[in-house]
């Protein structure tokens, strides 16, 4: 057939070798089934992709990043798109839409987002954000911040109909994996969370995240005071598929 490329891994992994904006093990690119918007390619012919298809692909790719997640009976992929100004009225929408119960700021409002966004708090100033898409639908959304410092953070939140179906975890693997592969002077991610915020503290250790700090009464909320925990993968766990355990007996 003229004009189409089969879909073998040899060939998608060579194709994601050449797209990917950073460098990745080879074993994570023959862990992804190619697939960006297009699980249609399966119609095609031979499971074949057309060059301009192909073409198309890479010159969006830039803006978006892949993920695996378990879903019953097979694999599925969440796309990660990376959030542009313009789309400040979907943030509105999706922030404003739900109760947040976890997070600083439980119902933000209209005017805090656009003020957020025109400050370049969501994609400037050592800022990223990106959508988390599954099958075309908006489900999360991931700020990762202090992306110039040698240690970054992050903001997570999925909507309350995705959570307590395990795709926090991949998405935390990803987060590790696309941070320290583009950022190379990053030695360390930290994440915070509230002390009752159970599923969260489970997620951060099934994804390799150390538990560091119990801070009392450090989460302000709501006009209220909670203790937090922080939670930090290190460059070196991450590289070495290992998880410090933290031995310090000093008794002071």
């Amino acid at each position: 057939m003229i004009g189409l490329v089969p879909l073998r891994k040899p060939w998608y992994t060579a194709l994601l070798q050449e797209i990917m904006p950073v460098e990745a093990p080879c074993q994570t690119l023959h862990n992804y089934e190619f697939q960006l918007h297009i699980r249609e390619y399966r119609s095609l012919p031979n499971s074949a992709l057309s060059v301009c298809q192909i073409q198309s692909y890479m010159n969006c790719w830039k803006s978006i990043q892949l993920i695996e997640g378990p879903i019953q009976g097979g694999r599925t992929m969440y796309i990660y798109l990376m959030f542009e100004n313009k789309m400040v009225d979907e943030l509105v929408e999706f922030l404003t839409s739900e109760t947040w119960s976890f997070h600083g700021q439980e119902n933000p409002t209209e005017e805090s987002i656009r003020e957020n966004v025109a400050n370049g708090n969501y994609n400037e100033n050592g800022n990223q954000t990106f959508w988390i898409t599954d099958n075309h639908t908006k489900i999360g959304l991931i700020r990762v911040f202090d992306l110039e410092d040698p240690i970054c953070l992050f903001d997570l939140r999925l909507k309350e109909k995705f959570r307590g179906k395990g795709i926090a975890k991949d998405v935390l693997n990803w987060l590790s994996t696309y941070v320290f592969n583009k950022y190379t002077h990053i030695i360390r991610i930290e994440g915070h969370t509230r002390y009752d915020n159970f599923a969260m503290r489970k997620t951060f250790f099934n994804s390799g995240f150390v538990k560091e700090s119990y801070n009392r009464r450090s989460w302000r909320q709501g006009g209220k005071l909670f203790d937090s925990v922080g939670y930090a993968m290190i460059r070196e766990d991450w590289e070495n598929n290992t998880k410090t355990i933290i031995e310090d007996t000093f008794p002071y």
